[in-house]
């Protein structure tokens, strides 16, 4: 078994509930291994560090037992996925090694020579800019920027998190509508 952590946000059923009302429904559920944010009305967030065999079991699972404790609750997203140059410093400071985020930005800069692959393209390209956390830490192992067993179990989670992010988004589409939309996205993406 492996420790994974990541992090689920859902709204509510009721906007206007205290997420504090659901702790022990939660417990009782199984999420026992989660921090539970319950800072503001109709939203609700839980920070699990869980033991499964792999991180889509641990995903799986995880969402399962909130869905068990408060029925009717909305996904709105799992992290991490998408972050900035500080948050990704974070992230790897806190789960792998430590790394600054002057050596994330410099590492999106290019400024350091010794690279053998280009660092990924911003997901979301703005003035402030944001990364699929699971493309960067792809990008450092090819590079031999992280220790890659210490990395492992995060680069597991963060790439079942992107795509189960993505699924999540593809399932709230207007698929008749947007089928030329769909389509293209797959060829430009292959």
């Amino acid at each position: 078994m492996k420790t994974y952590n990541f992090v689920l946000h859902f709204d509510l059923p009721n906007a206007k509930a205290d997420p504090e009302g659901y702790l022990d429904a939660l417990f009782e559920a199984g999420c026992d291994d989660a921090l539970v944010g319950t800072g503001e009305p109709g939203v609700i967030a839980l920070d699990f560090c869980r033991e499964a065999e792999d991180a889509s079991s641990a995903l799986v699972s995880a969402v399962s037992n909130v869905l068990t404790a408060i029925p009717g609750a909305r996904l709105t997203e799992a992290g991490p996925d998408l972050l900035n140059l500080s948050e990704i410093a974070e992230w790897i400071s806190e789960q792998v090694q430590p790394v600054t985020r002057q050596a994330i930005r410099k590492y999106a800069k290019g400024a350091l020579a010794k690279t053998t692959v280009r660092f990924p393209a911003p997901a979301v390209s703005s003035s402030s800019p944001v990364w699929h956390l699971a493309d960067v830490l792809v990008w450092m192992k090819e590079n031999n920027k992280v220790d890659v067993l210490k990395a492992a179990p995060l680069l597991e989670s963060t790439q079942v998190i992107k795509t189960f992010n993505a699924a999540v988004l593809a399932s709230s589409l207007d698929k008749a509508r947007d089928a030329r939309l769909i389509e293209l996205a797959h060829r430009v993406a292959s």
